[in-house]
């Protein structure tokens, strides 16, 4: 499905088309099996096979003119967890992230191409995205972009009682593939801030509005309907 422009895409990705709809469960699954984290080890983000995080990937040029291009109904300040859906082919303000996600992880995951999906979400502070994993329909390997603040994402194992979490940073690149993408959940909390070590100690620092931007392929043959 292809749209004009982003603003048609921001405008329809609530109209009831099938993809669009698909693509919204990606942030509404859910299992239930949450009880509390008593008894969890926490383990360093770095040892979660099929991780890979960029900070400071995008130049602040490349940030600023995605923003000036984003619709201003989208990054409004009312109304939580809004969303654009995009596919191929992207506006040259977006398709250019393709850019900055490394060629070897393309070529082994994506057969070397670029991404066809994208989901633009954005997150006012208390905005958050409940514990899951990506749907089926979208093949191995997934990459994020983060824009304008920073927040913190945490990676649950239920089954082996494992958790971490990732600051990501404004500008940022997170890529999860295999295990990652297919065993773990991530998530980010409901809250207005996240404890954060600074000089030793956790701070609390308060969330501004952040823009995510997720970019992945789709399974070949995937059939909707």
């Amino acid at each position: 499905m292809l749209y004009e422009n982003m603003s048609d895409s921001f405008l329809l990705s609530d109209a009831g088309l099938e993809f669009d709809e698909a693509l919204l469960e990606v942030d509404q699954e859910k299992d239930d099996y949450l009880d509390d984290f008593e008894n969890w080890t926490v383990v360093p983000v770095e040892t979660i096979e099929g991780i890979n995080y960029y900070p400071n990937c995008l130049p602040e040029s490349v940030q600023r003119n995605l923003i000036n291009n984003v619709p201003k109904e989208l990054l409004s300040i009312y109304g939580s967890g809004k969303q654009s859906h995009l596919y191929i082919p992207f506006p040259a303000h977006i398709n250019c992230l393709n850019d900055y996600i490394p060629s070897d992880f393309k070529q082994r995951l994506w057969k070397g191409q670029d991404a066809e999906a994208i989901i633009m979400q954005v997150y006012n502070p208390g905005d958050g995205i409940i514990p899951h994993k990506d749907l089926e329909m979208f093949g191995d390997g997934v990459a994020i972009f983060s824009f304008l603040s920073n927040t913190t994402m945490i990676f649950t194992h239920p089954e082996l009682k494992l958790k971490s979490k990732i600051r990501l940073e404004k500008g940022s690149l997170l890529l999860m593939s295999g295990t990652a993408r297919y065993d773990w959940f991530h998530e980010i909390p409901f809250r207005a801030g996240d404890w954060v070590m600074n000089d030793g100690e956790e701070k609390w620092v308060s969330r501004s509005q952040r823009l995510s931007v997720t970019m992945r392929r789709i399974i070949e043959n995937h059939v909707f309907g």
